[in-house]
């Protein structure tokens, strides 16, 4: 399949697949001077594909930060969507799974939503 950006490895950085932190910035700028809305899309059920090496992932770079799969069938991913406890533990197509019941995963995502939306204007967000 194609690209599609939503593997996030460092969410404090813009994506430069698709541009500079001043082009997303300008974009915004100009699509409310032509009074069209942007929105946010954040992902803060899962990160990207990194097996078990969380030392990539910024600022998620502990096993502490994610659900420990004890519930969770072999290679911790969800093989029953009927099945809550897999549904909330295990990996969505292996992707390693935010605990947000974690106080230090909860607080940064809350705040860094905050600050993107403050930083960059945008009007809305939608989160996965």
């Amino acid at each position: 399949g194609g690209y599609h950006g939503y593997w996030q490895q460092d969410i404090y950085t813009v994506n430069e697949y698709f541009g500079t932190e001043n082009d997303l910035l300008n974009m915004i700028k100009a699509c409310h001077e032509r009074g069209i809305w942007v929105m946010l899309d954040v992902v803060a059920n899962h990160v990207g594909p990194v097996n078990y090496d969380y030392s990539t992932i910024v600022p998620f770079d502990s096993v502490e930060h994610y659900h420990n799969c004890t519930t969770c069938p072999q290679y911790c991913t969800i093989d029953d969507f009927t099945n809550y406890p897999q549904v909330e533990e295990c990996r969505l197509s292996g992707l390693p799974d935010l605990d947000q019941d974690n106080q230090f995963v909860r607080t940064t995502l809350q705040a860094w939503i905050k600050n993107m939306t403050e930083f960059y204007g945008f009007d809305g967000i939608r989160i996965d």
